[in-house]
């Protein structure tokens, strides 16, 4: 279940800007010699091959796809009834990042679809604008290639200011002093007491100060951070992940940030087990008797076009086989936030909680409803946003960066969305 460390790039563009096309694959090259990413044009078909099935072909199996924006581009019948409406359907499933970039003045602004998305360079400044004798331009292209490169990284990017505050408060489950307060119940009982009435003096807001003596009295020490369990029937793994709080969202500070993304907000959450790698295609037969994969090339690979729907038959399945002793469900969108936003080790794919292929493998579904403004109406205690007549589908997170969040119907069966689940001891 390793990942697959190579990047695909579409490159979108008219044929009057192939200078700038060319210019952009030359800074993209040295990712390229890397191994990193690899890009892909129309200039790559061979002559007698079939011109647009081999665009779909690319497209299909690429992460990020770069438009370069300009008046021939934007006019072009080709590329907004064939090659834009393929391009917006992925991202609207989380499967493609958009990259716009302006390569010349246009009225781009007026696009419908393309005002929506945030474009580069920064302003919407049109790359021929900048001063190519003061290498204006080969600096904007270099940025711009870095930018794209850190797409890439940006699931293993540190949020400093989380990372502070969590392993200040919480993430030394594995200290000595949090396995005193482990060992010792008592003593852990008298602190969190004593922790509890300065919180209620030192905050307006009573719901945290709670919240801060639940958790210091709850599950969260029943269990040691990183520990495993395996359900007997079908072997799936879970492992436990300690509550905390951390910041919920995408800052401004971030690459291609979306409003969907936004606010950034302090969220708390419960210690919960999930699972350690996505429901595998095993895993799914054993349950449901079928495999409904469109990739059946191994056992262990995860299972996908399943909908939501059939998510949840698959939870209700499972927890008939282990005679409803056991509970499982789906994590909500801000369990899978919190247990993804960790460091990433890249060959493995596996975060410091030990759990697998968060990112840069399939979607994944989530419980809740998916709403564009829930952020702004999310409760701070352990929130999951549930109001069907505001919102619709559901939530669907993963592929290229934690805090990604898509949106998709619940009888949607993409190729690319799996699924992982939550089990409640």
């Amino acid at each position: 279940m390793k990942k697959n460390l190579l990047m695909k790039i579409f490159i979108s563009y008219s044929h009057k800007d192939e200078k700038w096309k060319n210019k952009l694959e030359e800074h993209l090259r040295v990712f390229e010699l890397e191994g990193i990413l690899e890009t892909w044009s129309d200039r790559k078909i061979e002559t007698g091959e079939d011109w647009f099935l081999k665009i779909e072909e690319a497209l299909n199996i690429s992460n990020i796809a770069i438009l370069l924006i300009s008046k021939d581009f934007l006019t072009s019948n080709f590329i907004l009834k064939k090659e834009v409406p393929a391009i917006l359907k992925r991202r609207e499933t989380g499967d493609l990042i958009i990259f716009p970039i302006i390569i010349r003045p246009c009225n781009w602004q007026e696009t419908a679809w393309l005002k929506k998305i945030k474009v580069q360079p920064k302003d919407g400044k049109p790359l021929s604008s900048f001063d190519n004798e003061k290498d204006e331009i080969e600096s904007q292209l270099a940025e711009l290639a870095s930018q794209i490169y850190n797409i890439f990284l940006i699931s293993s990017k540190q949020h400093s200011k989380i990372k502070n505050e969590e392993s200040k408060h919480f993430d030394s489950a594995k200290s000595s002093f949090l396995d005193f307060l482990y060992t010792y119940k008592n003593i852990l009982f008298i602190i969190s007491s004593i922790i509890m009435l300065v919180l209620v003096f030192s905050f307006n807001n009573k719901e945290i100060s709670i919240y801060f003596y639940k958790y210091l009295n709850s599950k969260n020490y029943k269990y040691k951070l990183g520990e495993t369990y395996k359900e007997s029937i079908t072997g799936i793994e879970f492992v436990w992940i300690t509550g905390g709080f951390f910041e919920m969202g995408c800052n401004d500070s971030e690459i291609l940030c979306e409003e969907y993304e936004k606010p950034i907000h302090k969220v708390f959450i419960d210690g919960f087990w999930i699972g350690k790698y996505e429901i595998t295609q095993e895993q799914w037969q054993i349950v449901m008797k079928d495999n409904p994969s469109a990739n059946q090339n191994g056992k262990d690979n995860p299972v996908e076009r399943v909908s939501w729907n059939d998510t949840q038959e698959f939870i209700n399945n499972l927890i008939k086989l282990n005679k409803n002793n056991k509970k499982f469900r789906l994590p909500t969108e801000a369990e899978w936030e919190y247990a993804c936003r960790k460091s990433v080790n890249e060959e493995l794919n596996k975060n410091i909680f030990g759990l697998y292929n968060m990112i840069h493998s399939v979607n994944e579904w989530c419980k809740d409803v998916y709403f564009s403004g829930a952020y702004s109406k999310h409760k701070r205690l352990n929130p999951c946003y549930e109001n069907e007549k505001e919102g619709s589908g559901r939530v669907v997170r993963g592929r290229l960066k934690c805090t990604l969040r898509q949106s998709s119907p619940e009888n949607s069966k993409g190729k690319s969305i799996g699924f992982r689940i939550v089990f409640n001891p």
